[in-house]
């Protein structure tokens, strides 16, 4: 009976732990990004615990909505991100956790790129990079990473190389994440608690992602059934116009 009991602490002990994540170290990202032919940018932060090969990625708009207290639904509503992906890295496999308007998604995604380490070497800021190529999420990826900083981290899901990955680019240069800041911190991070997300295969994520926001809730009136089809029809043109890194699964 005790032992039983011993287990269940343990059991209970490690859930708890899988909760938060513990950085060493600390990254901000920019990208870069054109949204309906208007350039755009927006800032991200990981958070990287290199002793046991976690990392933790959002943007920082989501990051500051979910640790600062604001009371003003108002003014919450003003601090909106166009990437509401939060990515969690562990044990050789990648967790992307989405509130999608009402609803929260998460699917789980092996690491599997293949990398192409090229001959191209180049010096920015007295630190030597390194040129390396992949194909993954659609598109064809373009990454300069440092093997004066030996821990295989990057933005968003890109990771695997022998070195911190300090920019990445899409060959149409459409998206462009370029590294910040990068320092030793140690600090404890709140993960999404798991149980409140429903899991989906990544294709179906993509599907649902897509039928929840261009759903027809009944809000809308229309006179007659062409109307109802047009309106629908510019709901999908505004939803691919959405810029999405991964677009490894069509939408329909």
């Amino acid at each position: 009976m005790k032992k039983i009991g011993l287990f269940l602490l343990f059991f209970i002990y490690g859930c708890f732990l899988g909760q938060e994540l513990k950085s060493n170290y600390v990254c901000s990202y920019k990208l870069d990004y054109s949204i309906n032919g208007k350039k755009e940018n927006e800032q991200f932060i990981m958070f990287i615990d290199a002793i046991n090969n976690r990392s933790f990625f959002q943007s920082s708009i989501n990051y500051a909505k979910d640790t600062i207290s604001i009371s003003d639904p108002l003014q919450l509503a003003s601090y909106e991100s166009d990437f509401n992906e939060k990515i969690l890295y562990e044990k050789k496999a990648f967790k992307i956790y989405e509130n999608i308007i009402d609803a929260k998604l998460f699917y789980t995604e092996n690491q599997s790129l293949n990398w192409q380490i090229l001959d191209k070497i180049k010096k920015e800021d007295n630190v030597t990079l390194q040129l390396a190529k992949t194909n993954a999420y659609g598109r064809t990826w373009y990454a300069w990473f440092s093997k004066e900083t030996p821990i295989d981290f990057g933005p968003y899901k890109f990771n695997g190389l022998p070195g911190l990955i300090v920019s990445v680019v899409d060959e149409k240069n459409q998206f462009i994440f370029t590294l910040q800041k990068f320092k030793k911190k140690s600090k404890k991070i709140k993960l999404p608690n798991e149980s409140k997300y429903k899991f989906a295969s990544k294709s179906n994520f993509n599907q649902n992602r897509f039928k929840i926001q261009t759903a027809d809730d009944g809000v809308v009136i229309f006179n007659n059934p062409n109307e109802r089809k047009e309106w629908m029809k510019n709901l999908e043109k505004r939803y691919k116009n959405i810029p999405l890194l991964d677009i490894e699964y069509p939408i329909k």
